[in-house]
């Protein structure tokens, strides 16, 4: 219901105008009378929408959070799961049987490179860069924050071709969602890259969803683990399992932060 409302935009049209009927909407985005009211109904109990005699209205939170140019909008994201990752969890079962990504069952074709194929189609390098904006917008400051980093004069936001792209010189390297696309040995091959070009002193910041380390109480980071499963190579780690990756490489005083956000804070500095 929340992925259709989305992609129809109803919640920028109520954002723009309300209360409006079921019928005023339909006409709006041009969908069918009832199949509208039933999807509005939908969101009204699951408390997106507000519903009185008058109409449909939205609840502060879609104003925020679900209107395209809310302050922090996750429509991009929305968007990206409504087109690209709910596809692929109805081979969630597939993946669980075989333990690898369901691109070739969910669009048909194999890809060797997840991004190298988002970046085929101007529409889809786009959602798909709408989506990671509406994740850092609202996660950003949360991570940046988590530590002290007066000490890093200059940073660098990996990004890119970072495994054969030679990397910049800086004080910190930031990987925001980055290690969780990858199986340890690919983690290990820019970890290794990576800890070439530092100096002593010069320190990794990752932003990661972290797994607590029973793997039973984070559920959304236990959820984005499934979501790893079916488009990815990777998974969701604990805080130890990204401190252990981190120290065969040369760092140490691995500090981990639970932000209370999506994302959560590692912070290491090479020796």
């Amino acid at each position: 219901a929340l992925f259709v409302a989305s992609k129809l935009k109803m919640f920028d049209h109520l954002k723009k105008k309300s209360p409006l009927k079921a019928v005023d909407i339909a006409n709006e985005v041009g969908t069918s009378v009832c199949g509208t009211e039933r999807l509005l109904d939908a969101c009204a109990a699951l408390g997106l929408l507000e519903k009185t005699p008058q109409g449909y209205s939205n609840t502060e939170s879609a104003n925020t959070y679900l209107a395209s140019d809310g302050e922090y909008s996750l429509h991009g994201y929305i968007i990206h799961s409504n087109d690209h990752l709910w596809p692929l969890f109805t081979h969630l079962e597939s993946a669980v049987k075989e333990g690898s990504r369901q691109n070739h069952r969910a669009f048909g074709k194999k890809t060797e490179d997840l991004f190298n194929d988002y970046y085929q189609s101007q529409e889809v390098k786009q959602r798909f860069m709408a989506a990671m904006h509406s994740i850092a917008h609202i996660t950003a400051r949360d991570v940046a924050t988590a530590f002290d980093l007066s000490e890093f004069k200059t940073a660098c936001d990996l990004g890119g071709n970072f495994f054969t792209d030679d990397l910049p010189e800086a004080d910190l390297y930031i990987l925001s969602r980055v290690l969780h696309d990858w199986p340890d040995e690919k983690i290990h091959v820019l970890l290794k890259k990576i800890s070439a070009v530092c100096r002593p002193g010069c320190g990794i910041l990752l932003a990661e969803m972290l797994l607590d380390d029973e793997k039973k109480n984070r559920s959304t980071a236990l959820l984005q683990s499934l979501n790893m499963l079916v488009q990815t190579e990777g998974k969701e780690r604990t805080g130890s399992d990204y401190q252990g990756l981190l120290e065969q490489h040369g760092f140490s005083k691995v500090k981990i932060k639970l932000t209370g956000n999506l994302l959560d804070a590692v912070l290491c500095i090479k020796i």
